[in-house]
């Protein structure tokens, strides 16, 4: 009997490892996003006292940023976060997104990569901005131009790629969250399950997929265990995360802690199903299993 209780431990091991690697690369995602947040705090607060003088009379700092500089993005960025248009503006934005990676797709390979890597460098000077906000933006852009390079080169082992894509998740994490208020988000997040159903199903979304891992593009987190692989979209990781980044700011970070809970528990269960029937929507079983807490604990709050 215990024979046959460590055969089936073994059996199973693999498995175990990959869900171990996905909870790693999701702490870490987690924390870039709570370090760039942080950031975002002070940058928001220095760009105010530039353009915005107490008494309404001249602004104390007369060299203001441009309106295309990082930190004046990321002050505008939280402007107006209860504002219901932000559903259609961070959606479109989204659908947009990805029209423009299915397009480089027909154009071929190279310009998906191009495409990739510098959506992942925009995105990584953001996360290093937020978390280097005591520093110049110089550093931001210098520091984010090797870690695409490591991102995108064939040889680089993948516990490095996961780290960098783990700073990248963290940064669209962020800088999306902060756009609007929880509540906006999980309507946000409702329209994106029913596109990643209808995606997966009926779209193109097999298809990337399939090219990204054919071509070794990051658009995919790839969870390596022994001989077994296994392939998480980075959407999965970076739109939920952008609903904890929400929950982090304008609620608190025991919220945040305990809807991320649930998104692991999504995880695991989108994975154990993907290893049993094959490619999934994600956001079907990590949306619901993360927002649910949260509405949980709100309703608790006000009974």
């Amino acid at each position: 009997m215990i024979v046959n209780f460590m055969k089936q431990m073994l059996s199973h091991l693999p498995m175990i490892r990959v869900l171990l690697n996905v909870l790693l690369f999701a702490v870490l995602a987690y924390i870039f996003m709570y370090l760039a947040l942080s950031g975002y705090g002070v940058i928001s607060m220095e760009v105010e006292e530039k353009i915005t003088a107490p008494s309404g009379e001249t602004p104390a700092h007369p060299q203001q940023p441009p309106p295309y500089h990082p930190d004046v993005i990321i002050y505008e960025s939280q402007r107006s976060p209860g504002n219901p248009m932000k559903i259609p503006h961070i959606l479109i934005a989204i659908l947009v997104a990805f029209l423009i990676v299915y397009l480089a797709i027909k154009i071929g390979p190279k310009a998906l990569k191009a495409l990739i890597g510098f959506s992942m460098y925009v995105a990584a000077v953001y996360t290093l901005r937020g978390i280097l906000h005591s520093l110049s933006v110089i550093y931001s852009f210098v520091m984010s131009l090797p870690l695409v390079v490591l991102a995108l080169c064939e040889v680089t082992p993948v516990e490095i790629k996961s780290i960098i894509l783990a700073v990248v998740v963290g940064g669209i994490g962020a800088l999306l969250g902060i756009m609007a208020y929880p509540i906006l988000w999980i309507a946000i997040l409702v329209a994106l399950v029913a596109y990643d159903v209808w995606g997966v199903y009926k779209g193109p979304v097999k298809r990337i997929s399939e090219e990204a891992i054919k071509y070794d593009i990051p658009l995919l987190i790839k969870i390596r265990a022994g001989d077994e692989e296994h392939f998480i979209g980075l959407g999965d990781y970076a739109l939920p995360m952008s609903f904890l980044a929400s929950l982090m700011k304008y609620e608190s970070v025991y919220m945040s802690i305990v809807s991320f809970i649930g998104f692991i528990s999504g995880t695991v269960l989108a994975l154990i199903i993907v290893r049993r029937k094959g490619p999934q929507p994600g956001l079907l079983y990590i949306v619901p299993l993360g927002v649910l807490p949260y509405l949980i604990l709100k309703l608790y709050m006000f009974s």
